[in-house]
């Protein structure tokens, strides 16, 4: 699922910022769906910052994406 893939991408980049487009190309989905599965991480407690121009950057790393 992207959503783990996103995740062990900005962990990887911890505290860096990495464009949604740049993202969407590496793992071959739609910026939309990065941005989807962006929120759900949030949802789930994950603090990850989106700015308008920059992308995401994971603030608080953890090595578990859930309990699951």
């Amino acid at each position: 699922m992207s959503k783990e893939k996103i995740f062990a991408l900005l962990s990887a980049q911890a505290g860096d910022f990495v464009s949604g487009e740049d993202i969407s190309a590496q793992l071959g989905i739609s910026r939309a769906a990065v941005w989807k599965a962006v929120k759900e991480l949030q949802k789930q407690g994950h603090s990850i910052e989106a700015v308008p121009n920059r992308g995401y950057a994971m603030r608080s790393t953890s090595e578990v994406l859930s309990e699951q």
